[in-house]
C-alpha cells in the first residue's frame, strides 16, 4: 500500500515537473520565433549592419537547430526531461547571443572603463581639497613620481594582471592602463604624504582656519544646486537660466550686505556695483540661442532671426559703441588713481589701440553682415561676391586687429606697467598696495581683444559686457574684503566667475549640441578653410567665455594685494568647482545610459564638461602660471625706474 501511494507521488510530481517545463519550451519558442523574426526584418533594413551576417548564418543555424528539436518533441509520444532541458537551454543560447550582438552594434557600455574615468575625476577633486588644507605645501615632485611608477605598472602588465578578475567584460586598451595606473599611483603617493606630514610628524592640519560662515554657505549650497541640475534632462537644458538665478541670488545678498557696511563711502560703492552686475547678469541672459528641447520656452535673440545667422542692426550699432566706450570704462574704474601715472605706452594701448582692435572688428562684422544675403545666410549677393576688393579689405581689417593682439603681447611682454609718483625725490616708483592687478588686468584687455574679434556681433558685444561683469565683481570683492577684514579669496567669489563662464557661454550663442557650433567664424580674415587657423579660430569663439574668466581669476587674488601669496588657493578653488561640475555630469551621464535622452542631453553636456575642464587646465598651466602670471609675479609694477621706462618705450619706438 505504502509502495503504491510512493509511485503514485512520484509520477504525479514528474507529471507536474514536466507540464512546468512544456509550459515554458512553449512560451520561450514562441519569443525566440519573434525575436528571430525582428532580426530579419532589422537585416533587410539596415544591410550594413554587423547583424545582417550574423543572422543569416550562426543565429540562423541556432534558430533552426532549436526549431527542428522543437518539432520533433511535439509530434513525440513521451517525451524525457532531459530533453525538455536541452531544448530549453539551447532557445536560452539564441537569445543570450542575439542580445550580445544587438548590444555590440547598438550601444555600448564599457562600465569598467567608466567607472575607472569617474574615479579618477572623484580623486582628483579629493586631491585638490586636501591640498586646499595642507596649506599649498607639497611639492609636485611626489606626485610625478608616483605617475611615472604607476605608468611603469601598466608597461610591465602588472596593472593589467591585478585588475584582470575585474576587466573580464572590458576593452581596455594599453593606454587606458597607463593613464589609469598613473593617476592611482600620483593618487596614492600624495595620500602616503599627506599622512606622513599631518599625522606621523603632528604638523597641524590646518582645518581650524577655515572656518564656516555664510559666504562659505552659500558656495556649498551653489555648488550642490549646480551639481543636481545634471540629474534632471529638464534642469540640464535649461542651465542657463539656473545660473543666472544662482547669479542673481549672489547679487541679492550682496545688494542686502551693503547696508551692513560701516562706511558710507563703501556702502554706496557696493550698491552701485551691485546693480551694475545685476543688470550685466540681466542683459547677458538676453542674449540667447535656443535649442530643440526648449521649445516652446525659449525665444532666439542672437541673431535678427530664427531663419538665418544675421545679426540686427540695432546689435552692431551697440557693437561700435561699446567698441567706444570700453577704454573709456576701463579709465574709470580700473586705472582710476593712476591712469595718468602709468607708463605711456600703455595709455596709447588703452585710448587707442584696443579701441582701434575693437572698432576694426566691428567694421569687420558691418561688412561680413551686409555681404550676407537676407533671404540665405550661406550665399553671397552677385554684386558683391565678385568684388575681390571688398573681400581684401574685409580681411585686411580683420587681420589688422589680429595684429594689434600680437603688438599687444610683446609690448605687454616687455615693458612693465611703470606706475610714476612725481611726489617721491627719489627715481624709484613707490610700491603700491596694487601692485599686480593693473598689470595682470591690461593682460586680460589683450586677451580680450583676441577673443571679441573671433566672436559674431551679439557675442562680441556679450563678451564686453563680461570684461565689464569682471570689473564690477572686482571692485566688489575688493570691497567686501575690506569691510570684513579678510585677505584670503574665499571659495564664494572663484564660484561667481565659475558661473559667470558658465552664463556667457550661453549667451554668446552657444549650447550643449553640435549644431550651435558657430562653424563660418573658421573663415574669419581667410577666404577659406585651413588646417591651423580654422580649428583655432571655431575653439576661441566657442570657449571665449571660459578663456577670458578663466584668464581673469588671478585678478581675485591680485586685485589691491600687495602679495600674492592667495594665489594658488584661488586657482585651486576654481579648478575644484569646474572639476565637481564634469564629475557630476559624468556620473549622471553614466546613471542614464539607457535614458531616452543619453545623446542629445546627457552625453552632449557631459562632452562639453570635458572640454571645459580640458580647456580651464590648459589655460590655467600654460597662459595663465607659466606665463602672465610669472611674468607679473617676476616684474611688478614696483621698484622700476623711470629712466628704465624710459629706455623701455626708446626701443620700442
Amino acid at each position: 500500500m505504502e509502495k503504491n501511494t510512493s509511485n503514485r507521488f512520484y509520477e504525479n510530481y514528474h507529471s507536474s515537473i514536466e507540464q512546468k517545463l512544456l509550459n515554458l519550451l512553449n512560451v520561450i519558442s514562441l519569443n525566440t520565433r519573434q525575436v528571430y523574426q525582428y532580426i530579419i526584418e532589422y537585416s533587410r533594413q539596415q544591410p550594413s549592419s554587423e547583424l545582417s551576417e550574423e543572422a543569416h548564418h550562426s543565429l540562423g543555424d541556432l534558430f533552426e537547430q532549436a526549431e527542428n528539436q522543437y518539432n520533433i518533441l511535439k509530434k513525440s509520444s513521451r517525451v524525457s526531461l532531459d530533453d525538455l532541458e536541452n531544448l530549453i537551454v539551447k532557445y536560452i543560447s539564441f537569445l543570450r547571443i542575439t542580445l550580445s550582438i544587438c548590444r555590440r552594434i547598438w550601444a555600448q557600455f564599457d562600465l569598467p572603463l567608466m567607472i575607472s574615468g569617474i574615479s579618477i575625476l572623484l580623486a582628483s577633486c579629493v586631491i585638490m581639497l586636501f591640498h586646499l588644507f595642507a596649506d599649498n605645501q607639497m611639492s609636485v615632485l611626489y606626485a610625478l613620481i608616483g605617475g611615472i611608477v604607476g605608468a611603469a605598472f601598466a608597461i610591465s602588465s602588472l596593472t593589467r594582471f591585478l585588475l584582470e578578475p575585474f576587466l573580464s567584460d572590458s576593452n581596455f586598451s594599453t593606454l587606458d592602463f597607463i593613464i589609469l595606473s598613473a593617476s592611482i599611483g600620483s593618487v596614492f603617493s600624495y595620500l602616503i604624504w599627506f599622512i606622513k606630514k599631518h599625522f606621523y610628524s603632528f604638523a597641524p592640519f590646518h582645518l581650524y582656519n577655515h572656518y564656516f560662515s555664510f559666504d562659505s554657505f552659500l558656495a556649498i549650497l551653489f555648488l550642490v544646486l549646480h551639481t543636481l541640475i545634471f540629474a534632471s534632462n529638464s534642469y540640464t537644458v535649461f542651465e542657463d537660466r539656473i545660473s543666472v538665478g544662482l547669479l542673481q541670488t549672489f547679487g541679492i545678498y550682496m545688494f542686502i550686505k551693503a547696508f551692513s557696511t560701516k562706511y558710507k563711502r563703501s556702502r554706496m560703492k557696493l550698491l552701485i556695483f551691485t546693480f551694475i552686475s545685476l543688470v550685466a547678469i540681466r542683459i547677458a541672459a538676453y542674449s540667447t540661442i535656443c535649442r530643440e528641447e526648449q521649445m516652446p520656452y525659449c525665444v532666439m535673440t542672437f541673431y535678427a532671426s530664427s531663419a538665418n545667422s544675421l545679426s540686427s542692426p540695432v546689435v552692431l550699432l551697440f557693437l561700435v559703441a561699446f567698441s567706444l566706450l570700453i577704454p573709456f570704462i576701463i579709465r574709470k574704474i580700473i586705472f582710476t588713481k593712476d591712469f595718468d601715472r602709468i607708463a605711456p605706452i600703455w595709455i596709447i594701448w588703452i585710448d587707442w589701440a584696443l579701441r582701434a582692435g575693437l572698432i576694426l572688428s566691428a567694421i569687420y562684422w558691418i561688412m561680413d553682415n551686409r555681404i550676407t544675403s537676407p533671404s540665405e545666410d550661406t550665399l553671397y549677393s552677385s554684386n558683391l561676391i565678385t568684388d575681390q576688393g571688398f573681400k581684401w579689405a574685409k580681411n585686411f581689417l580683420v587681420r589688422m586687429a589680429f595684429g594689434i593682439v600680437i603688438f599687444g603681447n610683446i609690448i605687454w611682454w616687455k615693458n612693465p606697467l611703470c606706475i610714476d609718483n612725481p611726489r617721491e625725490s627719489s627715481n624709484d616708483v613707490e610700491v603700491s598696495e596694487n601692485i599686480y592687478g593693473p598689470s595682470y588686468f591690461i593682460f586680460l584687455t589683450i586677451v580680450y581683444l583676441l577673443l571679441v574679434i573671433t566672436q559674431k556681433p551679439m557675442g562680441g558685444l556679450m563678451l564686453s559686457v563680461a570684461l565689464y561683469q569682471i570689473m564690477s565683481l572686482l571692485k566688489i570683492f575688493d570691497i567686501k574684503r575690506d569691510a570684513s577684514q579678510e585677505k584670503d579669496t574665499s571659495f564664494l567669489e572663484t564660484i561667481i566667475f565659475s558661473l559667470c563662464g558658465t552664463l556667457f557661454f550661453f549667451s554668446t550663442g552657444h549650447q550643449a549640441t553640435i549644431s550651435s557650433i558657430q562653424w563660418s567664424v573658421g573663415f574669419i580674415g581667410i577666404d577659406e578653410a585651413n588646417f591651423t587657423i580654422t580649428p583655432i579660430l571655431i575653439t576661441l569663439n566657442t570657449l571665449s567665455s571660459q578663456i577670458l574668466f578663466t584668464c581673469a581669476i588671478p585678478l581675485l587674488a591680485f586685485w589691491n594685494r600687495s602679495s600674492n601669496y592667495s594665489l594658488t588657493r584661488t586657482i585651486i578653488y576654481y579648478n575644484l568647482y569646474n572639476s565637481i561640475i564634469t564629475t557630476s555630469t559624468a556620473i549622471w551621464a553614466a546613471w542614464f545610459r539607457r535614458h531616452l535622452m543619453v545623446w542629445k542631453i546627457f552625453a552632449p553636456r557631459f562632452m562639453l564638461g570635458g572640454i571645459n575642464l580640458l580647456c580651464i587646465d590648459f589655460v590655467i598651466f600654460f597662459i595663465v602660471v607659466s606665463y602672465a602670471c610669472t611674468k607679473v609675479i617676476k616684474r611688478g609694477v614696483g621698484k622700476v625706474s623711470n629712466t628704465e621706462c624710459e629706455q623701455k618705450l626708446e626701443k620700442i619706438k
